[in-house]
């Protein structure tokens, strides 16, 4: 018995799959919502992608709250503050 034991442990798929015992974790809350929008935002740069009418990269910003999004297009100088 101790032969298979240890090949379980050892079994990577095995430790992936296998059903666990224990209960869930718990029921999911809610986030608090937010007073005013543009409190958090998400920012992402998608920089160095082949040139296509002078710009060369996008400026990604969504608002976390209402999920509303902005895409703007750039050259790659971005002004830093």
């Amino acid at each position: 018995m101790t032969e298979v034991k240890q090949y379980m442990e050892g079994c990577d798929l095995y430790q992936r799959y296998k059903n666990r015992t224990e209960p869930p974790a718990g029921k999911l809350m809610p986030n608090e919502a937010l007073d005013k929008p543009w409190v958090h935002i998400m920012v992402d740069f998608i920089v160095k992608l082949l040139l296509s009418r002078g710009y060369d990269s996008i400026l990604v910003v969504c608002v976390s709250q209402t999920s509303f999004g902005r895409i703007s297009t750039n050259n790659g100088s971005f002004l830093t503050i």
